[in-house]
C-alpha cells in the first residue's frame, strides 16, 4: 500500500483526493491545502473544498500558514512518503521524494 500526502485547495481538487481515497492501493496519510478564509459579505470563516472531504473521512488536515512540506512532515511523525500528489495551484519547490 502506498502512502500518500495529498496537497491542494480548490474545487477542482476533489474529485481527485476522493479517487485516490476510493483506491484500496493507497493510503492518505495527510492533507495539505490553505488555511480557512474569510468569505462574503459578513466574513464568515470556510475551510477550502479539499479540507471538507478530508474531514468527511477523517483524514489529518494541515494548513501551514507558509508553504512547504518539510515542516509538516516533521511535525506530524510522518518519515517515509511513496508519493507526494499536487494539484496544478501548488507551488513547484516540492521537496525531493525517495
Amino acid at each position: 500500500m502506498k502512502k500518500v500526502i495529498f496537497m491542494g485547495t480548490p474545487s477542482f481538487a476533489v474529485p481527485i483526493l476522493q479517487a485516490l481515497i476510493d483506491d484500496e492501493n493507497i493510503e492518505i496519510v495527510g492533507v495539505v491545502t490553505q488555511p480557512d478564509r474569510k468569505v462574503g459579505r459578513k466574513q464568515t470563516l470556510t475551510p477550502p473544498p479539499i479540507k471538507e472531504l478530508a474531514i468527511k473521512y477523517n483524514l489529518p488536515v494541515y494548513q501551514p500558514v507558509k508553504s512547504g512540506i518539510g515542516c509538516v512532515i516533521s511535525s506530524s511523525g510522518i518519515v517515509k512518503i511513496g508519493i507526494c500528489v499536487t494539484d496544478p495551484s501548488t507551488p513547484s519547490n516540492r521537496p525531493a521524494l525517495s
